[in-house]
């Protein structure tokens, strides 16, 4: 692969008004060729622990309800449902 990125992890901190502060995965992306050679696990190991550096003592994220192997994944290191939700989105004329 000769120094593509193989994927990328987003994590913050964030301090939702009704809610702990805590950390929140935005985004993990690993190329679709090099998936399940634990890279995946690999990036959300270090953002944990960029979380726990921060302080923080929880992990969050989200996935949409069709990634049926996102799901899959999370759930094997680590994670769990918490809950469920439907986003609603109005587009707005100028």
């Amino acid at each position: 692969m000769g120094g593509a990125v193989a994927g990328w992890v987003y994590v913050c901190g964030v301090a939702p008004f009704e809610d702990d502060a805590r950390a929140e995965v935005w985004g993990l992306v690993v190329d679709e060729q090099r998936r399940r050679q634990r890279i995946g696990e690999a990036l959300m190991r270090r953002a944990e622990q960029w979380a726990r550096d921060a302080g923080y003592r929880e992990a969050r994220l989200r996935s949409n309800v069709i990634r049926t192997d996102a799901h899959a994944f999370y759930r094997r290191i680590g994670y769990s449902t918490t809950k469920t939700s439907h986003v609603f989105c109005k587009a707005l004329a100028s």
